[in-house]
């Protein structure tokens, strides 16, 4: 009997992997790229309305990182992006899609990286590339994948 209890249990823990791991139709997964390749080419430009674009309008942002708040709505978001962009160095980004896990047609999980290339700031201090992780639970608006809640980590910096 334990032999069978075990076995059915390995089935169902093998069917619950391989649904949170399938395949993701590549049309889906390049709309939630766009969503993202849209968000770093207005970070470039240092265009707070059209990174916050990128957010729901009852979105929600913030950190896994000890004493992050919390943005609630896309109002605040693009308020945080204004105070925060002038400080913000020119450098080359890029955002890698580690998974894609779709609950429902027009929700996705996702899991990512920020990839920063290397800046020098305002002072002349040279700054190395880093990756910063997040998680973002992603929504379909019509035809556009919007995020409605980010959780960013801690910046990885490379020491080279």
């Amino acid at each position: 009997m334990r032999p069978m209890i075990a076995l059915g249990l390995a089935v169902m823990m093998t069917a619950g992997v391989a649904a949170q791991t399938a395949t993701v139709d590549p049309a889906v997964r390049q709309g939630i790229q766009q969503t993202w390749d849209g968000f770093v080419a207005a970070l470039s430009q240092k265009d707070a309305a059209a990174i916050a674009s990128a957010w729901t309008i009852d979105a929600d942002h913030g950190g896994i990182v000890p004493d992050a708040q919390l943005r609630n709505g896309r109002a605040e978001i693009e308020a945080m992006w204004v105070a925060g962009l002038p400080g913000l160095p020119a450098r080359v980004r890029h955002v890698t899609l580690r998974a894609v896990r779709l609950l429902r047609p027009d929700v996705a999980l996702v899991d990512g990286t920020v990839e920063s290339g290397p800046a020098t700031s305002a002072g002349g201090l040279k700054m190395p590339t880093g990756r910063e992780p997040f998680f973002a639970v992603m929504v379909k608006e019509g035809s556009r994948w919007l995020i409605n809640a980010t959780r960013m980590g801690a910046v990885v910096r490379d020491t080279q």
